[in-house]
């Protein structure tokens, strides 16, 4: 699986911005997710806890004065990491577990493949500890994704950190 790390963060952007290409209106009904009621959910589900988590209360604040603009709802993975994919030698072969779909802001699913917790140790890959962030954002735009914004995707990705310990509290 050498040959295909040396590829696949790449292989990822043109994934994604081919699932963001799908038109929303083609697909069953799907919830909608924007940014600001993402963090609204998951910040009521910290506070339900009772918790006095210092690290979590400034990563809100940082959500809150980093957030982009809001963009086109479009089709998100929900869940795009190292762990639902299918590989074989010559790279990606299937994207699993489909479950979180949603429509929201693509650079959601750029950010979750980025958060630290899918490195597994390799922290100087930070694209699920196989790849480089310019390999996947030029995947990306080559397979017809939006211009990456670079800061959008590192909000996405403080926010799937944040996502994953609120859900390991659970």
């Amino acid at each position: 699986y050498r040959e295909a790390r040396t590829r696949m963060a790449c292989r990822c952007g043109e994934i994604l911005a081919r699932i963001h290409s799908m038109d929303p209106a083609r697909l069953p009904p799907l919830q909608k997710m924007p940014a600001g009621e993402q963090i609204q959910q998951f910040r009521q589900i910290y506070l339900a806890f009772g918790e006095d988590l210092p690290v979590f209360d400034f990563a809100f604040r940082w959500l809150a004065d980093h957030a982009p603009g809001e963009s086109e709802l479009r089709l998100v993975h929900g869940d795009f990491r190292n762990g639902n994919f299918i590989v074989g030698p010559e790279g990606i072969r299937a994207v699993l577990d489909w479950e979180l779909a949603h429509l929201g802001d693509p650079l959601e699913d750029l950010g979750w493949l980025c958060v630290n917790s899918w490195r597994f140790g390799n922290l100087d890959e930070p694209v699920g500890g196989f790849g480089q962030r310019e390999d996947l954002f030029a995947g990306y735009e080559s397979a017809g994704g939006r211009k990456i914004d670079p800061d959008a995707v590192h909000f996405w990705e403080v926010f799937g950190t944040l996502k994953w310990g609120i859900m390991c509290l659970i």
